[in-house]
């Protein structure tokens, strides 16, 4: 049953059916003319999503005299001081219950021990993009004491409504189904994390959509970044909103935390509004 809702929601997706003629053209053409082909394209395709980035930070108040301090938050998870065990502690105790893959595969509960454990008891809004079965949202519930938890998804049999949790469908790759979301809830956000398509144009669209929706030291994180293909475009995504008004991070985050026996290695983005 899994699998046929996983193809009926990710068939609705354009960006889906494009993967799906790339697939069938492999098939027919030369690997030298395929490698060659998709390098292009791949080029192309980052260099539309950093002039959509230098759109979105054109309007931004730019930075003049920033107090610098690059690498801040890699330096909080790598020095492991007593109140990131404490809160990472904490988040593996959450991730586990409500059964997440967050801890887990990545380790994610030290990166959000340093990040959200000053704020957990001050947040009042906290959103993700890419729901699931809701393991993510109940422990963002249950961390964040006071705050409304939303989700988005682009599979309709994600969505849920609980106390304090509210959900509804979007496209990461449609701007306008995007842009619904804000119609649709006109809120501004304490947190957003992006645990969805994990693609370049997902990414960048939901970026445009909702970093301008973040509150005033708000924190948008974007997780799984394949570091092999992907390292240096979201690295230099992080150093075009350090010309602005935010503090960018790109973390290169199983340097940073204990290992874990998945084998994956995905970088993340921190993004804060200052």
């Amino acid at each position: 049953m899994e699998q046929q809702t996983e193809k009926k929601y990710l068939s609705t997706s354009k960006h889906y059916l494009s993967q799906k003629t790339w697939r069938f053209l492999r098939h027919i053409i030369p690997l030298a003319l395929w490698n060659y082909l998709y390098t292009v394209r791949q080029r192309l395709l980052l260099k539309k999503m950093q002039s959509l980035i230098a759109g979105l930070l054109v309007n931004e108040q730019q930075t003049t005299n920033k107090s610098d301090n690059p690498g801040k938050i890699k330096d909080l998870i790598v020095a492991n001081g007593a109140s990131i065990k404490q809160e990472a502690a904490i988040l593996e105790e959450l991730f586990a219950k409500y059964e997440s893959d967050k801890c887990v595969l990545h380790n994610y509960n030290y990166l959000y021990g340093a990040l959200f454990g000053p704020i957990k008891d001050s947040a009042t809004d906290v959103m993700e993009v890419g729901t699931y079965k809701g393991a993510s949202l109940r422990s963002w519930k249950s961390y964040f004491s006071k705050a409304n938890i939303y989700g988005i998804d682009i599979d309709p049999d994600t969505v849920f409504i609980e106390p304090r949790i509210n959900t509804m469908i979007a496209d990461q790759n449609n701007m306008e189904s995007l842009n619904a979301v804000n119609m649709a809830w006109k809120q501004k956000y304490d947190v957003i994390v992006d645990d969805g398509w994990h693609q370049p144009e997902a990414s960048v669209f939901t970026m445009l959509s909702f970093i301008p929706q973040l509150k005033k030291n708000g924190i948008y994180v974007l997780e799984d970044i394949d570091q092999k293909k992907y390292q240096s475009f979201y690295e230099d995504i992080a150093k075009a909103f350090n010309n602005y008004n935010y503090n960018a991070e790109y973390i290169d985050l199983p340097g940073c935390v204990p290992p874990t026996n998945s084998g994956y290695n995905y970088g993340v983005l921190v993004i804060e509004k200052l």
